[in-house]
């Protein structure tokens, strides 16, 4: 395991001294910077938007949109405009507090506008994905009951309209070419006439602010809720990690839809009272280099995945653009090889910090914070205020190095508040003295730096679904060679995760490289496309605890060459 150590370079942090923070750090010292403490009264939408709108900040930028060659600075003052316009139309139309909207956009200006408005209202929202198929749109749809659902002409033409629940409001960007059906509105043409005042509905902390679905390793998604509560944490969170001055310029370039893009591309920077950035256009390398020239980016949060396609365009390109205003730069999603932090660090100028969070913590949970020395492949040091730890199947700590479940107290503000099931919330009850399991295996060395090691559920992302071991251990034992089948999912290049499997052979087959050949090809050959299953190995026994349920803890520690601790009684 990689564990070179990277200086700090950044001097000036926002959080300069850890072990300080770590020591005397309390969440309520987050609380007490916003009104809220002290008048009782409660909305994200003021604290992000209005206080800036009717303050010293009124003219600076909320938002840069930029499409192409075009774009457009919106203010705070404007935000809070369009958004109370917006929040009256939807009032007109019957939307309450307490209901849900659901958003089904490409990245626009109006979903912002949106979203500060159903904020505003004390009403639900919830991006969906334009990847979804029919299907899934149909289930989510079905789950969300949504009091309203805005979209434009084009992936309006992609909805499940026969399973339209019955009094869902239905707003288009722009009138489709082939007209409305009775009942559904133009947006631009129905927010004409409404007041540019409207005074935020006041909730309280556990109030839900937006859902997201995330996926489950034994069945549909489900809408995790995150509450106007989380507020506190998003605000220290962008502020620590990453490190937001006051004429930031923060840009997330991670898909528009997801929970990092809603609550790191929108709610944070806002709350810290700084400029967001979205690019709408489709972003090869050259585009993605212009942008941050342009708009003067100082922060990005971004991928693994997006530096690999910029390493891919050549090392000419970054020379070719100005990035001297580009000040920081935090990733998520997988750990960083050696060999693509380096190509970053080198050519962009900039180290990066790789986080790790989740739907459920709802913010940075671990981080390689600006002012800490970075150890590459790690994910960093818990955010001050969050206790983690690497426990075994009885929930007790592991000795350092050695594989188990990351797991968090739960008691911070972020945390997911509830599942939206048929329309509504069904609260969450976190109990602050037992361990939330992540469902990532983790480890953590001396200097409590933490290592992710995959899923303990073996998921893996292949585009935009999540492909678990058990459709590919079908697809194996269907080979009448086979007796028995594992799959584990295990870093590989570059730490992408991929799957391997291990084989036990049916009574009177030998293990060959022939044999060995063939399986691989037509187990992938039956798989979803992409899916990536890299590797296969014949074994004489897998392993099982006491109960007979299959081990893949034990196989994957094996795979990796680490410990695993006591195995007596694991689940």
């Amino acid at each position: 395991m990689e564990r070179a150590r990277i200086a700090s370079r950044q001097e000036g942090a926002n959080l300069p001294d850890y072990t300080a923070a770590r020591r005397h750090f309390s969440w309520s010292q987050s609380e007490a910077e916003f009104s809220w403490s002290q008048s009782g009264k409660l909305n994200i939408a003021f604290e992000a938007v209005d206080r800036w709108a009717l303050g010293h900040k009124a003219g600076h930028s909320a938002l840069i949109y930029a499409q192409g060659n075009d774009s457009q600075a919106i203010s705070f003052r404007r935000m809070h405009r369009e958004s109370c316009r917006l929040a009256n139309l939807l009032t007109s139309l019957g939307v309450e507090q307490g209901q849900c909207l659901a958003i089904f956009l490409p990245a626009t200006v109006e979903t912002f506008f949106i979203q500060a408005a159903c904020a505003r209202l004390g009403v639900a929202y919830c991006c969906l994905s334009p990847h979804l198929t029919k299907e899934q749109l149909k289930d989510q749809i079905g789950c969300l009951i949504p009091a309203a659902l805005v979209t434009d002409p084009i992936l309006g033409q992609r909805l499940p309209w026969e399973y339209r629940p019955e009094g869902t409001k239905v707003l288009y960007t722009c009138e489709p070419a082939g007209g409305m059906d009775p009942g559904d509105l133009c947006l631009s043409e129905a927010m004409r006439g409404h007041s540019t005042e409207h005074q935020p509905c006041w909730v309280g902390a556990e109030h839900p602010l937006f859902i997201t679905f995330a996926n489950s390793p034994d069945g549909p998604a489900r809408g995790v809720v995150h509450t106007h509560g989380d507020m506190a944490g998003q605000l220290v969170s962008a502020r620590w990690v990453m490190d937001l001055k006051e004429k930031s310029v923060l840009w997330c370039d991670l898909e528009p839809w997801g929970i990092a893009a809603t609550v790191y591309g929108t709610w944070a920077p806002w709350l810290c009272g700084v400029t967001t950035l979205v690019q709408a256009e489709p972003m090869p390398a050259s585009t993605w280099y212009r942008t941050v020239e342009a708009f003067g980016v100082t922060t990005l949060y971004s991928s693994p995945e997006r530096l690999r396609q910029l390493a891919e365009a050549g090392d000419d390109l970054p020379g070719r653009y100005d990035l001297s205003r580009l000040l920081h730069l935090a990733t998520l999603g997988e750990p960083l090889d050696a060999k693509l932090f380096f190509w970053t660090r080198n050519q962009l100028g900039l180290p990066p910090h790789d986080t790790w969070w989740s739907a459920i913590t709802g913010i940075i949970a671990l981080a390689n914070l600006p002012s800490l020395d970075i150890r590459l492949a790690s994910c960093g040091k818990p955010l001050p205020g969050i206790e983690a730890a690497v426990v075994d199947g009885q929930g007790r700590p592991q000795t350092l190095l050695t594989l188990g479940q990351l797991s968090l107290r739960p008691d911070w503000p972020g945390l997911a508040g509830g599942f939206w099931e048929q329309g509504r919330m069904v609260p969450l009850k976190h109990d602050p003295n037992q361990w939330l399991l992540t469902g990532d295996l983790a480890l953590i060395d001396e200097d409590g730096y933490f290592y992710i090691q995959g899923r303990a559920d073996d998921l893996i992302r292949v585009q935009d679904h999540m492909v678990g071991p058990h459709e590919v251990e079908s697809l194996i034992m269907a080979h009448p060679a086979v007796e028995e089948a594992a799959v584990i999912a295990r870093p590989g290049q570059e730490y992408r995760p991929v799957f391997k499997a291990f084989v036990i052979l049916a009574p009177g087959r030998a293990p060959s490289s022939q044999l060995r050949r063939e399986l691989l090809d037509d187990t992938i050959s039956r798989l979803a496309p992409l899916t990536p299953l890299a590797d296969l190995e014949f074994v004489e026994t897998l392993p099982r605890n006491g109960a007979g349920r299959l081990l893949r803890r034990a196989l994957r520690a094996a795979d990796l060459g680490l410990p695993l601790g006591d195995t007596r009684n694991m689940e």
